[in-house]
């Protein structure tokens, strides 16, 4: 009898060893993807891109083919694309490229200026500006699958930090006054052109990082020494976490991690910290050696 239970446990295991993991049952691994430059003397000579494995503490260098980007690259949070633009004497172009083959996938020409920038599996957010000058920005989001391009905004003042929703069925983003002393929490509903004012803040220099799912914003005030904080969009009340000095932060897709940049407080640059959502745990991501932090970004995949 007992004989017989080995067999049967032994036939088990290779049948189970022979069924297909599939990729929705698979367990996703969080990363962060992490731009680096490298300075001499104040000259800018190289900016590397790196997917760094909370789990394994390996960082890997991706993108090795040379790309001329304006500013930083950015991923989608599912590690499938990366985004970038470029501008070159009067031409303009965001484009797209698959984050694994580095095949190129978009390569759409934009009438605007680009500066804030992000990407999800199905959109390209980005805030840009016509004018020389960049007093006035609008917000623009282009759908990946379709092709087109959707200006949202069209104002003569700055609307900035478009975040998509966590349910992705809407977009929030700020906007400052014409004589800069206050900024509007602003929201818009996918397929409908009503631009909703959520709240109004007093003053400017706010920042809008992060949409979470339960119905909070993740904000930081520049000027009140970067301290970051969660808004309630439903008491409107904010909560602030006992940071300071912040230039970026995000919380994991998971919602059990976040990162942040502090700016250095012996020089221009910033430290990379990973911790849990409450603060603990904290790890120091170090750069290369002679190597400076210049962006992150979460990826699970």
């Amino acid at each position: 009898m007992i004989n017989v239970a080995k067999i049967v446990i032994v036939a088990l295991a290779i049948l189970l060893a022979g069924v297909p993991v599939h990729p929705e049952n698979k367990e996703k691994t969080l990363k962060l993807f992490i731009a680096e430059e490298f300075e001499q003397n104040h000259n800018l000579i190289l900016i590397e891109y790196y997917e760094y494995n909370l789990r394994t503490k390996e960082k890997t260098k991706i993108i090795k083919k040379p790309l001329e980007s304006t500013g930083l690259i950015c991923i989608s949070t599912d590690g499938k694309y990366l985004l970038y633009y470029d501008e070159t004497n009067e031409n303009k172009f965001i484009r797209i490229i698959d984050a694994k083959s580095e095949k190129q996938i978009v390569d759409k020409s934009v009438s605007f200026k680009v500066f804030d920038k992000s990407i999800t599996t199905n959109y390209v957010i980005m805030n840009g500006a016509t004018g020389r000058w960049a007093d006035s920005m609008d917000i623009y989001l282009y759908n990946i699958k379709t092709d087109e391009l959707k200006r949202i905004t069209n104002n003569d003042v700055r609307d900035y930090n478009p975040v998509i929703s966590y349910d992705s069925e809407a977009l929030f983003f700020l906007q400052e006054n014409e004589d800069l002393t206050k900024t509007y929490l602003k929201r818009i509903a996918f397929g409908s052109d009503k631009v909703e004012t959520l709240h109004i803040f007093e003053g400017t220099a706010y920042r809008l990082y992060q949409c979470l799912n339960d119905g909070k914003l993740l904000m930081t005030k520049r000027d009140n020494e970067g301290t970051p904080f969660l808004w309630d969009l439903e008491t409107k009340e904010s909560i602030e976490y006992n940071l300071d000095r912040i230039s970026d932060i995000m919380i994991s897709p998971d919602g059990k991690k976040m990162f942040y940049l502090r700016i250095s407080e012996i020089g221009p640059y910033c430290d990379l910290y990973v911790s849990d959502v409450d603060g603990s745990n904290r790890e120091k991501i170090e750069p290369n050696e002679n190597w400076n932090i210049l962006s992150a970004q979460w990826v699970m995949n």
